[in-house]
């Protein structure tokens, strides 16, 4: 997948780059695994309290956000080989050891979460799960719901972090429609619009 987050611009200049050492121990982590992999140079990392100062419309209830202005945000947006390919799997390998995910606001502004199981060994009276996260997950289990009912075949069983391609399959299977395919390969539209397609679906059932 190339680019086909937000580009739009920040509403302010953000600080430069830190290098003193993060304190949640989730960013310390992530940033020793970019240092590992040559992927550190021109990232940031920012609390939830640094981010929400910046005014920016992504990344609400994150436990840290990342910012890149390097060889990381190049390889997130423009993967260019098999390797590159293989370097991004092993990125999201790692995060999901830790129970970590994130999603992408900026195409150079990275906002990490704790994934569902995480959230269930601390329980969730102790930590909500982001808004974000749940409207998902209950968006997946309507969508399965009505899949149910269907007399089409092959319906994808979806989930809270079902990826692009498994939304757009079951919207093409929906409404026979390739549109959404070629509208998220041309970067028209994002992920998080297709999660909102999904949505409008569903309401108009």
């Amino acid at each position: 997948m190339r680019g086909r987050f937000s580009t739009r611009q920040p509403p302010r200049r953000f600080r430069p780059v830190r290098e003193t050492t993060p304190p949640d121990p989730d960013a310390q982590a992530v940033l020793a695994w970019l240092k590992s992999h040559d992927l550190a140079f021109g990232v940031s990392i920012h609390s939830p309290e640094e981010w929400a100062a910046q005014g920016a419309p992504y990344g609400e209830n994150a436990i840290f956000t990342l910012t890149a202005e390097g060889p990381f945000n190049h390889l997130m947006n423009y993967p260019e080989t098999e390797a590159d390919d293989q370097l991004i799997r092993a990125f999201k390998k790692f995060l999901d050891r830790r129970g970590l995910w994130y999603e992408q606001g900026y195409a150079w502004s990275f906002h990490f979460y704790w994934t569902e199981v995480r959230h269930q060994s601390y329980g969730f009276s102790k930590l909500k799960p982001p808004p974000q996260l749940v409207e998902r997950d209950r968006l997946a289990r309507r969508a399965n719901e009505a899949a149910k009912d269907s007399r089409v075949k092959g319906w994808p069983t979806l989930t809270w972090s079902s990826s692009p391609d498994e939304l757009i399959h079951w919207m093409t299977l929906n409404d026979r429609n390739s549109s959404w395919a070629e509208a998220f390969e041309d970067e028209e539209i994002t992920e998080e619009d297709l999660w909102d397609g999904l949505a409008q679906y569903l309401d108009e059932e």
